[in-house]
């Protein structure tokens, strides 16, 4: 049972009365043997097989993945014991790589199942077919992992980056993410749907990322009209959270008495909700409060970076038709986990004892210290003319 105001994942939903496997019986009128469809375009259709022998910079183009990764994320959900014996409701013909990559695929680059049937010499029906039962397979082997995904504070403490060292005991950072859906024809969907921030029909998310910039944990989607703290509140996101933690949040995350009932400090910009004295609203922030708001907008922003590169998968960043809707939650899960495999972009801690950050770089891009030191030799040269009353005080 899905929480009140989330988008149902029910196996077998309906929209507009038609099933999500719906796709699968769309006729396509051609044949379904890839052999028929090679003679019929005259062309060899495309497997991973014949792609991981192409260029690298194509293949993680196509997939998001380098080679070497492709092949862990295979051997990751089972290989060739687990994967050969999953059930399909069509017969296909393809290698089981092969139907991993159109999976990756059809979530890097958006095609559609014919588009993917005709260049892989499938029908839209086996495409779309694979593409349900592998990214469900996906799903499940990263649930099993979710756990893992969610680093303690205390594991991260060891080298951190340097920009979250201010902050003690900080977990995980976390922010809403919406995705465009398609609206539907029900007045009571489409209400519940409409974002009053995008002003379009969106699903949203609750993301986590730990301080080294991987994604820690995702929620289900629910729709676009609910707030950031309902979200927070239903989704299971307060259970993996531990006394003494620390969350950092956008201002919109009005939760501190909930955080401060497990003992979770919530880190999050200062506000001018608080009235002076005479009951009038401030109209700016003070001094320590402008220093906090841009030390936290420079590091809380490493949350949206994680949330635009997720929207590389394209399937995400276009508008998801309603029948794809009841697979979202698990096209959000599978990109989010994907994006794990990217090296972490925020930057390495510097070593214990490395007192020079900058002895790598060419000798070009060196700074100048020569320049530094004249400067500090002209200043004091400056004065040394001037009357003594005229002369700065230590």
């Amino acid at each position: 049972m899905p929480f009140p105001g989330s988008l149902t994942t029910d196996p077998c939903p309906h929209v507009h009365g038609r099933s999500v496997h719906d796709i699968a019986e769309i006729p396509d009128g051609g044949p379904s043997s890839p052999k028929d469809k090679s003679k019929e375009y005259n062309f060899k259709p495309i497997s991973y097989e014949m792609c991981s022998e192409g260029s690298a910079d194509d293949f993680r183009y196509f997939t998001g993945l380098t080679k070497g990764q492709f092949l862990v994320l295979y051997d990751f959900i089972g290989g060739d014991d687990v994967c050969s014996k999953l059930k399909y409701t069509l017969d296909v013909y393809s290698t089981l790589k092969s139907r991993l990559f159109l999976v990756l695929l059809k979530l890097r680059r958006d095609l559609s199942n014919r588009d993917i049937g005709k260049i892989m010499g499938l029908s839209a029906s086996q495409a779309a077919v694979i593409f349900t039962t592998w990214l469900r397979l996906l799903a499940l082997s990263f649930k099993e992992i979710e756990g893992d995904l969610a680093v303690s504070a205390k594991n991260q403490n060891r080298r951190k980056p340097p920009c979250y060292k201010p902050y003690k005991n900080l977990r995980m950072i976390v922010d809403c993410a919406e995705f465009v859906i398609e609206r539907s024809s029900n007045m009571q969907q489409q209400g519940n749907t409409f974002s009053n921030y995008k002003h379009r029909n969106t699903a949203k998310v609750l993301v986590a990322t730990s301080c080294h910039g991987g994604v820690s944990y995702v929620s289900g989607a629910y729709e676009g009209r609910i707030t950031d703290q309902e979200i927070v509140m239903q989704c299971g996101f307060l259970d993996i959270l531990e006394k003494g933690d620390a969350i950092m949040a956008d201002r919109g995350f009005l939760l501190e008495e909930e955080m401060a009932k497990r003992g979770v400090k919530l880190i999050k910009p200062p506000n001018m909700t608080r009235k002076q004295k005479n009951n009038e609203r401030r109209k700016r922030f003070t001094a320590s409060e402008e220093v906090q708001t841009k030390s936290i907008a420079g590091v809380r922003i490493y949350v949206e970076h994680v949330i635009g590169k997720v929207r590389n998968y394209q399937i995400l960043d276009n508008k998801v038709e309603l029948l794809y809707l009841p697979l979202l939650p698990d096209m959000i899960f599978v990109a989010s986990c994907l994006f794990n495999f990217s090296k972490c972009y925020i930057g390495k801690s510097p070593l214990s004892g490395d007192k020079n950050p900058t002895k790598d770089l060419p000798s070009d891009k060196q700074p100048n210290t020569t320049l530094e030191k004249d400067h500090c030799q002209v200043t004091e040269n400056a004065t040394k003319d001037l009357p003594s009353d005229k002369q700065p005080k230590d």
